[in-house]
């Protein structure tokens, strides 16, 4: 934990509050005394940052808390209020737009979606402003420190930029500029696959307990999210985490990148749809009801489409080797609606137990809890850590 070794000058004043903070969303309910000892940061500089959160009301005091010890001071335990600070995350995806109100536990309190009908951005940035301005409206206070927007394909996150999203047939979108030129909120942008390996780390494993965490999304695209030791990775260009556009088949399909054989062109929602439209002669069908067609008749048993998700999952699988060999890291998460199928799952747990470099026994794969909400929470982490956590400290 030394990212959470703190200093006490006072020019490092801000540090020390992101340390302090860090540390009650990781261990809280949590004590003055286990707070200096975990951080190195003297008592003198907790008790002014305890007082200055708690005149702030983003902490409360806790009861009392004698620890292991039979005789000794009792330590009174100080707690974030939950409720305190309150962040939007948003998912802008290629069917639909997704938002959620969150506090500082990870608590869905408002959940609010609207179906994209048409990919323009200016439609799409309207439906989002008008989904945001609802939640504000129903919050009916003005706790919201910051919204997280979570967009398909390459966002370049330090200027909120979405640089290329394919399935929206978006290219350079000042997405963040766009939104808060409506919004009196701040905003931060990121890859929403991305966010939902963040959303998993921080909500659902305890503020980073795992350090190397890949979270796999498979539904109608691929992409995958990666966190190296307890940080999200962008990679450089934030390009990393596109998974779905890995090439599998050399020569193969033309994916929608313009390379030939992506994994997205073989074990996509999108690609099996395809196949199973082509194969049934369903062109009056859209993505979902096709989908859903294949699903249900894979599961009584159509052979035909059997086929068609037992071998995207072979692809699927040698993708995730893949990222085993490259990564091995200690846990991954697999997420989106093509894992429920066991048809799907099967050949891709058999492929990893496979892996002949025998590190896949000791790595925790396992799929997410959670489903279409994942990004929200993800977009709402990383506006807390943006805008609450490592917020610039004046005066």
């Amino acid at each position: 934990m030394h990212y959470l070794r703190g200093e006490n000058m006072g020019d490092v004043r801000k540090n020390n509050r992101t340390r302090f903070l860090e540390i009650m969303f990781k261990y809280g309910p949590v004590s003055r005394s286990e707070i200096s000892e975990i951080s190195g940061l003297t008592p003198p500089t907790v008790t002014a940052l305890a007082n200055e959160l708690l005149s702030e009301g983003l902490v409360e005091e806790f009861g009392i808390d004698t620890g292991n010890r039979a005789l000794g001071r009792k330590r009174i335990q100080l707690s974030l209020v939950k409720n305190s600070r309150l962040v939007i995350g948003v998912e802008i995806g290629v069917k639909q737009i997704l938002a959620g109100l969150v506090n500082l536990s990870g608590e869905m309190l408002i959940k609010r979606s609207v179906m994209i009908t048409f990919k323009e951005p200016d439609t799409v940035i309207r439906q989002t402003i008008d989904l945001i301005r609802d939640i504000v409206k129903e919050c009916q206070d003005k706790k919201v420190i910051g919204i997280g927007i979570g967009a398909t394909g390459l966002v370049d996150s330090d200027a909120g930029v979405v640089r290329n999203s394919p399935n929206l047939e978006w290219r350079n979108i000042q997405l963040r500029e766009l939104l808060e030129r409506e919004i009196a909120i701040p905003v931060v942008v990121d890859n929403n696959v991305r966010l939902m390996a963040l959303g998993e780390n921080t909500f659902l494993n305890h503020w980073s307990e795992v350090s190397g965490l890949i979270l796999i999304h498979a539904g109608y695209g691929i992409g995958c999210g990666i966190i190296l030791n307890g940080q999200l990775y962008c990679g450089n260009s934030f390009s990393a985490g596109e998974f779905g556009h890995t090439v599998i088949m050399p020569n193969g399909i033309l994916c929608s990148c313009g390379k030939h054989g992506c994994l997205e062109t073989l074990a996509s929602g999108r690609a099996m749809t395809s196949a199973y439209r082509q194969k049934k002669s369903l062109e009056d069908l859209e993505y979902s009801k096709i989908m859903e067609k294949l699903l249900k008749n894979a599961e009584n048993g159509e052979q035909g489409a059997v086929d068609i998700l037992s071998e995207a999952g072979t692809y699927m699988g040698y993708g995730i080797n893949n990222l085993i060999s490259l990564f091995a890291p200690d846990s991954i998460i697999l997420h989106g609606s093509l894992f429920h199928s066991e048809i799907y799952t099967t050949p891709v747990m058999k492929l990893i137990q496979e892996n002949h470099y025998g590190n896949s026994e000791r790595i925790t794969i396992k799929q997410s809890q959670v489903d279409d909400e994942l990004v929200i929470l993800g977009a709402g982490a990383l506006a807390l850590q943006r805008f609450l956590i490592c917020k610039i400290v004046t005066g």
